[in-house]
């Protein structure tokens, strides 16, 4: 069924944001490292609600390692972690503490890296409150300091590409046709090539694939979803190795198909992203609006039937 995230879980990790806690006796033996891989992969396997309920001893972890520039890498990794967890469930407040965390452990942990990790994440929740000028801002500062490094390794390239493909978004959403396809085709320079997993704790696997990913939805900001369908017509779900990604794929589909006035294809979109992680249309408020919507408006067609009665299950 359709339903949003439990209130009891957001407000506990709300809590651990705004006062770090001790980490509870289940987790005492584990390091921050291990939870953060443990805590990756139920983001990339698009388990929400479990992420969210595993969070506070996550931050708790971290938070309780010796001052270091390695414990700030780590705490920058799982703060930003944070955010993009908080901004999928539409908990934009807490989304901001947790970019704001991760800035600061950033700034003291002097790496670029993770500077710019930080900055991208930031620079997506000051998009969501609306503060376009100043996300852009934060991310292209720190995206052109990262360049000014040389990009000496694959992650740094990675990096850098997917906060030009952020800041691209971010202008798309704000109106500016221009900068963001001028940011989007300097984006897909920069990831010529690569195919890379991170080792430092952040995890931006970057390929063409992802690239083309994020011209759906900039087409789609811009109200062009018929040239966004037509840019991303060969992606196909085995491009993408996570189910969070692949879910991204369809409900970015979906939210182009139902621009064009396409309630069947819509449907049909999100029973795919439904399939490969359900909390990725049954719990992020815009696509289960989305979804809410196309079922309220669209019930005689066979393919919004069947997402109807799928969603109810």
């Amino acid at each position: 069924m359709l339903a949003t995230v439990p209130a009891g879980i957001l407000a506990q990790l709300n809590h651990s944001l705004a006062v770090p806690t001790d980490p509870t006796t289940a987790v005492q033996h584990i390091g921050a490292a291990e939870q953060y891989r443990r805590a990756r992969e139920l983001f990339d396997a698009g388990q929400l609600v479990q992420l969210l309920d595993a969070m506070p001893d996550l931050l708790a972890t971290a938070n309780a390692a010796s001052p270091s520039p390695a414990a700030y890498v780590q705490l920058t990794a799982c703060y930003t972690l944070a955010s993009e967890t908080l901004n999928k469930a539409g908990a934009h407040k807490g989304s901001r503490l947790a970019a704001d965390r991760a800035v600061i452990f950033a700034d003291l942990a002097e790496s670029p890296l993770s500077k710019t990790v930080a900055a991208r994440a930031l620079g997506i929740v000051l998009r969501h409150q609306g503060n376009y000028e100043r996300a852009d801002g934060v991310v292209i500062a720190a995206a052109n300091a990262l360049e000014a490094t040389g990009l000496p390794t694959a992650e740094h390239a990675a990096t850098y590409a997917f906060a030009l493909c952020t800041c691209a978004y971010n202008a798309a959403v704000a109106g500016r046709r221009d900068t963001a396809t001028s940011l989007i085709t300097e984006a897909r320079r920069a990831a010529a090539g690569l195919e890379v997993s991170t080792r430092s704790g952040h995890p931006f696997a970057l390929t063409a694939a992802q690239v083309t990913l994020y011209q759906l939805g900039i087409h789609w900001a811009l109200g062009d979803a018929g040239a966004g369908l037509h840019a991303a017509r060969d992606l196909r779900p085995e491009h993408f190795p996570t189910p969070e990604r692949r879910a991204r794929l369809h409900t970015d589909r979906a939210r182009a198909w139902a621009q064009r006035g396409k309630p069947a294809d819509t449907a049909r979109a999100l029973l795919s992203a439904n399939a490969e992680a359900p909390t990725e249309v049954r719990n992020r408020p815009s696509i289960r609006g989305l979804a809410t919507d196309l079922i309220r408006d669209h019930r005689g067609t066979p393919e919004v039937r069947l997402l109807a009665a799928t969603l109810a299950r």
